[in-house]
């Protein structure tokens, strides 16, 4: 059975939402279980670590949010306000949708959260090692320069 090639872009933009939904519903359950854990350690002892950790959570969970309901929106934009699928594979296609800067800005946020906040855990396991922090810190800003690149330049590949 032979596919267009206009076909694979809204196909995988339509599997993308549906893995995209499905792990934000995963994603909601484990941070209420990381709130209900870890509420009760900051009543006991209030650390700054604890109020951090679960400060970074809650924003993740808030930029996940705002990641699905772009997906949502560009879903939108592209089968109903545009008509079809032949408009829709240009839609997905152009990088220069506002939604689509939006949506790699957030999905960077993200990512750039995440590894700090596992960067900042292997600095306490490892003793508060120096070169440990150093070395998270260049990964960091490699990650950053990497994605500001794609983000501002994403015709270049």
């Amino acid at each position: 059975m032979a596919h267009s090639n206009f076909m694979v872009v809204p196909a995988a933009q339509f599997f993308s939402f549906f893995f995209e939904s499905l792990f934000f519903g995963i994603f909601v359950v484990l941070y209420s279980i990381a709130l209900w854990v870890s509420l009760p350690k900051i009543r006991v002892k209030s650390t700054r670590s604890i109020l951090s950790l679960c400060g970074v959570a809650t924003l993740m969970l808030l930029l996940a949010g705002a990641h699905l309901t772009i997906d949502v929106v560009r879903g939108f934009d592209a089968f109903v306000t545009d008509y079809g699928v032949k408009s829709a594979f240009g839609y997905f296609t152009d990088a220069q949708k506002p939604t689509y800067i939006a949506k790699q800005f957030i999905y960077t946020t993200q990512t750039l959260l995440g590894d700090t906040v596992m960067a900042y855990r292997a600095f306490v396991v490892s003793d508060y090692n120096p070169y440990i922090l150093l070395i998270t810190t260049i990964l960091l800003l490699g990650t950053a320069g990497g994605e500001h690149i794609l983000i501002h330049h994403d015709n270049i590949f």
